[in-house]
């Protein structure tokens, strides 16, 4: 469930020494590790989790101070 939380994007994004453009191509290719995935995965079932698991730790980034 951790693969996209492990990718080097997400540890930019959940960083708080990046900046915004920095941020901006992390997020482009997050985005792209997530087509990446749907294209590679043929189980629907462990893409929802991992997406789920993804959107739980981006929410618990977002609710920081």
């Amino acid at each position: 469930m951790e693969r996209l939380v492990k990718t080097f994007s997400f540890r930019v994004l959940s960083s708080n020494d990046s900046s915004t453009a920095e941020q901006r191509n992390a997020t482009d290719n997050l985005i792209k590790e997530i087509i990446k995935l749907n294209t590679e995965e043929n189980d629907n079932i462990f893409i929802l989790r991992i997406l789920r698991y993804t959107r739980f730790r981006l929410q618990s980034l977002q609710e920081k101070p």
